[in-house]
């Protein structure tokens, strides 16, 4: 990021490959705890392999108790990947009583309509979009929710595409 010191965390990342080798949609979330404070009109880069011409990005900015550390729960991170069509469900349960940020990341193959209809109590991610340089573009999107709960379900709609998706929770803790 462009305020430098930050450190960023790999929160999840999966590909559903469709054989091809320029086909499928991969989804990597990442996450930080912001020492350094990203200036307005500031950036955030991702830099991925030269093989990679298709790519969009989004972020978000949630707030946290100033010292607390965050961190995906254990056994939380889901992966999923549809052909052709919805994102479809996925679920995370078993945890113990307490707050959680449910958070999915989605990566999509683009055309369509693009509308995103988040699942119920969940709040949509900005989508973003890469050009499609004469190829098929990718689409970046998803959803979260801040509750307490032992588990959630996220089950959001969105045009028939082949799509990749990851699904976690994360937790803060004090120092």
């Amino acid at each position: 990021d462009s305020a430098g010191g930050n450190t960023w965390t790999k929160g999840g990342e999966y590909t559903n490959g469709q054989g091809g080798a320029a086909a499928g949609a991969t989804v990597s979330v990442w996450y930080s705890v912001i020492t350094n404070t990203i200036p307005s009109g500031g950036t955030i880069t991702a830099t991925l392999g030269s093989a990679v011409v298709a790519k969009a990005m989004t972020a978000w900015e949630f707030d946290i108790d100033a010292g607390n550390t965050i961190s995906v729960v254990a056994g939380t991170l889901q992966t999923l990947a549809v052909d052709g069509t919805q994102p479809g469900s996925m679920t995370i349960s078993g945890l113990t009583s307490g707050e959680y940020l449910f958070v999915r990341g989605i990566g999509r193959e683009s055309g369509g309509s693009s509308a995103f209809t988040p699942t119920a109590s969940y709040t949509a991610l900005t989508q973003a979009e890469s050009a499609t340089n004469g190829i098929g573009g990718i689409r970046a999107g998803g959803e979260f929710r801040i509750v307490t709960a032992t588990g959630e379900t996220s089950n959001p709609g969105w045009d028939n595409r082949d799509m990749a998706s990851v699904f976690f929770a994360l937790r803060t803790e004090a120092p």
